[in-house]
């Protein structure tokens, strides 16, 4: 039987219940931590001579379907981790930042911290471009050293490998310590942001990364996305940026999945 709108009612009130009882729990403020109880409550009481068929057929639902059971704990937490992310992001203890105004330089020329960073980074670009070219370093003049960037292209976690594979080889070459800037865009931007953080300046960490989280599913397919969130700290690891980018006013975009469950 369909409702007013086409949606299929309920065909007992008890069933109504339950699938109540499910809403309920979903949109709580309660952590996941606290749900496994309070699913083993969800149930409805039955007339005391049906009990433990009830307490069979729970243990039967559970078993059969583990995975939703899971994800009732997730996105039970949702609520909570969603407040937790817009109370923290006003905290300048955590981001310093929030409490400085920000200014806009006009000119045309360099800022002196630019200036002064391109200073530093010619003298170790020709100790290692003359590394790389095989000869003395005192044979090269650091204002003939030229000025080298790399750019990786996007094209989601695919241009995330390649670019990673490339640099990765780059580095193991000796070119990518003769770069004075590097830049991406989307994918290849996750590879950086990987490479610069948890990876510590190392490809070969970043890649490993990969392939634990690439293998053998989809970085965004059922498997994946609850093997990560159901991690303690999980969910605000990987989603907390995203609840934070929309809270400042930022649309969020399925691209940012990608960024966040490829490189959380």
């Amino acid at each position: 039987m369909s409702g007013p709108h086409g949606f299929r009612r309920s065909e007992t009130t008890s069933q109504l219940q339950y699938e109540q009882n499910i809403y309920d729990q979903q949109h709580s403020e309660q952590s996941s931590e606290d749900l496994g109880p309070q699913f083993d409550k969800m149930a409805v009481t039955d007339e005391p001579q049906h009990q433990g068929f009830r307490a069979k057929l729970k243990g039967m639902v559970k078993d059969a379907f583990p995975e939703a059971i899971q994800d009732l704990k997730i996105m039970g937490g949702m609520t909570a981790l969603e407040a937790r992310v817009k109370k923290e992001m006003h905290d300048s203890h955590l981001f310093p930042e929030v409490d400085k105004v920000a200014h806009v330089r006009r000119g045309l020329d360099l800022c002196p911290e630019e200036q002064a960073f391109l200073a530093k980074r010619k003298v170790r670009a020709r100790d290692n471009f003359a590394k790389y070219i095989g000869v003395s370093p005192e044979e090269v003049d650091a204002r003939d050293v030229p000025t080298v960037a790399f750019g990786g292209s996007g094209g989601g976690f695919r241009a995330m490998i390649g670019c990673l594979g490339y640099g990765r080889q780059m580095q193991h070459t000796g070119l990518w310590d003769c770069l004075t800037y590097v830049s991406g865009v989307s994918g290849s931007c996750w590879s950086l942001a990987a490479y610069y953080t948890f990876a510590h300046a190392n490809f070969d960490k970043a890649i490993a990364h990969c392939k634990e989280r690439f293998s053998p599913h989809h970085p965004l397919s059922g498997e994946a996305i609850r093997k990560v969130l159901s991690v303690p700290g999980g969910a605000r690891i990987t989603l907390g940026p995203l609840i934070m980018k929309s809270k400042s006013g930022l649309q969020t975009v399925a691209m940012d999945l990608y960024a966040v469950f490829t490189t959380g």
